[in-house]
């Protein structure tokens, strides 16, 4: 009897030692992304501040070919080719953002650098990473609340 509440014990002491890595791991991760949602978030805002808005059109679409880890499989990556006008003088890049919604000849809205207006993004790629790691964030942090919740129960249950 007694060698089964010992191993009990040990069991339960495991348990708490996996749930403080855990909730460690969880915090630390939390942390870093907050750290990079707020630098993306600030550089976006940035960027607001010193680019202008116009109107771009979509003229064609870039594929590249990465490879895929060992497999021979390869995976693309799409990116428009924007064209745009300021001052009278045309420009055109290869956006940083695709949708699977684009099409040639449509209209979106880029920003460009005031001083160098070849320098342009595609306006909602702005938005994008910030939402997505500040969501991640998000996820992170309800984990490591649920786990510190779970470390007390488990604490007041023992």
């Amino acid at each position: 009897m007694e060698s089964m509440q010992s191993q009990l014990g040990v069991y339960h002491q495991r348990e708490r030692k996996c749930l403080q890595i855990l909730c460690r791991i969880f915090s630390i991760v939390s942390v870093i992304l907050l750290i990079i949602t707020v630098v993306l978030t600030i550089n976006s805002s940035q960027k607001l501040k010193t680019y202008s808005q116009c109107t771009g059109t979509i003229v064609d679409f870039y594929e590249t070919s990465a490879p895929r880890g060992t497999d021979s499989h390869r995976s693309k990556r799409v990116s428009p080719v924007v064209a745009y006008t300021v001052d009278g003088k045309n420009y055109d890049f290869v956006g940083n953002y695709y949708s699977s919604g684009m099409k040639i000849g449509q209209q979106i809205s880029i920003l460009y650098h005031n001083q160098d207006h070849s320098n342009a993004v595609i306006r909602a790629s702005l938005y994008f990473a910030p939402i997505i790691v500040g969501v991640l964030t998000l996820l992170f942090t309800l984990l490591y609340i649920t786990c510190t919740m779970l470390k007390k129960k488990r604490s007041l249950a023992f």
